[in-house]
């Protein structure tokens, strides 16, 4: 190596890849389904993560060296060195280093392999799981994903160093060392009329600035799905004053916002309060939380605490929705009401008049059973998919107004019954009131134009819609996840923009809601085979950070020919519908159910109003 500071030209770049023509080293392959066991709680308060010490640049490293020393001492970019700075920018040009930006975009990776250089490049290449955004959503990436970066190389003062692009760069992390540094949190938001709080799960670096990024997140505007469904208590322009949330020995968190703040009423300021509290409490260090405005002081308000413990006194409440208890077993054109809970130990009686008294028939061929929450009200899908029959009773009525292609129908937790399809060659949502006749009223879902629904199911808070939609073409699979916002009398108005649901799915033929945070798919992340059941944690995907040693022995087996999916009680509670029958979850497999071939859960309202 020369001793000359010297220069050669740089090119960087970040691309993602399906193929590439050199292989990677120490790869191992990636799991083809979700695991299902039950992970850490979103607000379960967990120890401090170990300390990172990486090392810096020895004397003399070779390119693959510096590249491999750079990507692993990312991982300590909340701790400084000896000298006060950050070791890996240590292994970049001087110029390089105000462009390193470490949470702008966190991939987190499997295996890693360097490159051999060129006079003036380096190459790494990752067979990445997820990736972090800046605001700390999460997102799992398909198993044949390749993340490639391509550094300039630098010699200064005889030592090579990289040079990163003008639009900067984040930081690589292998699952070990992500699960490490981040946690993830629930940002929390009333909802619009209720006292209810709906958490948007993020992840952030567990470390020194935790609480304090915390706070910031709470106090940013709502996101971009969520809007019009939920609010914000800070009125438009607050913000952390400082860039520090101060935590004193008896760990009260001092959160000091803008002069903004004060101008807050008290139905404002007690979703302040409530919202902080139900963030920064998450976090073991904090007993209690204060809020402060800027020229104000204590943000005061009636029948609260200076210091918030608990939610208790705010009238807010952070509460899961009331699981499902019973459900509507179909076996040929009968209907029996039956408790969801005897379905694991397979004991539902044989059909007698007390159970099916009332209940209606449903013409075989029908299929796509659904029904409202005290399971009078029931509806079916036509075999041609062109019509959804709505019985009250055992009185039998079209839904009218509707296209063609339509989805399985679902009720929600309040009885209005919702469908999905296509009319005039554009994707559609229509809701059918529970109580006005079975005229359907189309609900405006501007993203959906373009589109063909799969698949819809309201969440049991009746917050949001989950839809699997398809291109016209049939490709583009997507799930998301979309809020439901509404006039002033309650009445379902239009769908927001969708957040996609943090798994890689390349084929989609069923989804629901199982709980206020987690939804059920039948699809594929991988052409080719056949769909399976995944459980996907909104935030926190469906486990493809998992090593496939580990999640192999959790994955759901595949039922062959499924076509729908039902949850039932509980976390585990799932069966699948195929053409021969119906099939119950029983431990990690699945057992046919009888001769019953569908059926209906009833929805609970949420515990909390």
């Amino acid at each position: 190596m020369s001793n000359r500071r010297g220069r050669v030209a740089v090119v960087c770049a970040v691309v993602m890849t399906s193929i590439l023509g050199w292989a990677l080293s120490a790869c191992s392959g990636l799991p083809v389904g979700g695991p299902v066991r039950e992970g850490r709680s979103v607000d379960e308060r967990v120890t401090r993560a170990a300390r990172i010490d990486p090392m810096p640049p020895p004397v003399g490293a070779s390119p693959e060296q510096i590249v491999q020393g750079f990507l692993s001492a990312g991982a300590a970019f909340q701790e400084p060195g000896d000298d006060g700075e950050l070791v890996a920018k240590s292994y970049l040009a001087p110029d390089s280093a105000e462009r390193w930006d470490p949470t702008s975009v966190v991939t987190v990776y499997r295996d890693l392999a360097i490159g051999s250089p060129s006079a003036t490049s380096i190459r790494a290449i990752s067979t990445p799981v997820a990736t972090v955004d800046r605001s700390g959503h999460y997102r799992e990436l398909a198993p044949d994903a390749r993340t490639e970066a391509e550094f300039g190389l630098v010699q200064i003062e005889g030592e090579w160093r990289l040079e990163l692009p003008a639009s900067g760069f984040g930081i690589w992390l292998n699952t070990i060392d992500f699960d490490r540094i981040y946690r993830p949190y629930r940002i929390s938001y009333p909802v619009i009329g209720t006292n209810r709080l709906l958490p948007d799960v993020r992840w952030f670096p567990f470390g020194p600035r935790l609480i304090t990024t915390l706070a910031r997140a709470q106090v940013a505007p709502v996101p971009d799905y969520l809007e019009g469904v939920v609010e914000s208590g800070f009125p438009e322009g607050t913000k952390l004053v400082v860039e520090a949330v101060v935590v004193d020995d008896e760990g009260v968190a001092t959160v000091p916002l803008t002069a903004s703040a004060s101008r807050a009423d008290v139905r404002q300021r007690k979703a302040m309060w409530a919202q902080l509290g139900s963030t920064l409490l998450a976090v073991p260090e904090v007993t209690s939380v204060t809020v402060e405005a800027q020229g104000t002081g204590l943000l005061s308000v009636p029948d609260l605490p200076e210091t918030l413990g608990s939610l208790a006194n705010t009238g807010y409440a952070l509460e899961p929705s009331a699981p499902p208890r019973d459900g509507l077993l179909r076996t040929g054109s009968q209907l029996q009401r039956i408790d969801l809970a005897r379905l694991g130990d397979m004991s539902v009686p044989e059909p007698t008049l007390a159970v099916t008294a009332g209940l209606p028939r449903i013409p075989l061929g029908y299929s796509g059973l659904a029904a409202g929450p005290d399971g009078t009200d029931v509806a079916a899908r036509s075999p041609d998919r062109s019509t959804i029959l709505r019985w009250r009773g055992q009185t039998s009525m079209p839904v009218s107004g509707l296209g063609t292609g339509l989805t399985r129908p679902a009720y929600d937790a309040d009885g209005r019954l919702w469908i999905g399809g296509v009319q005039h060659g554009l994707g559609r949502i229509w809701v059918a009131s529970a109580h006005e006749g079975s005229k359907a009223e189309l609900i405006q879902v501007d993203w959906l134009q373009n589109r063909v629904p799969v698949a819809v199911s309201v969440s049991r808070d009746v917050t949001r819609l989950v839809i699997a939609s398809r291109a016209t073409d049939g490709d583009d699979p997507r799930v998301d996840v979309a809020g439901i916002v509404r006039d002033t009398a309650g009445r379902p108005q239009r769908i927001t923009m969708p957040k996609l649901v943090d798994a890689p799915f390349v084929g989609v033929v069923d989804a629901v809601w199982m709980d206020d945070l987690t939804v059920a798919v039948l699809g594929r992340i991988v052409t080719d085979v056949e769909p399976r059941v995944y459980v996907a944690e909104l935030g926190r995907g469906i486990g493809l950070r998992q090593r496939p040693d580990d999640a192999s022995s959790s994955m759901i087996p595949i039922v062959p020919a499924s076509r729908a999916v039902v949850p039932t009680t509980g976390p585990r509670g799932l069966v699948v519908l195929t053409g021969q029958g119906m099939f119950v979850r029983v431990g990690n497999g699945w057992r046919a159910f009888g001769d019953a071939t569908e059926l209906a859960v009833l929805a609970q309202r949420p515990l909390t109003d």
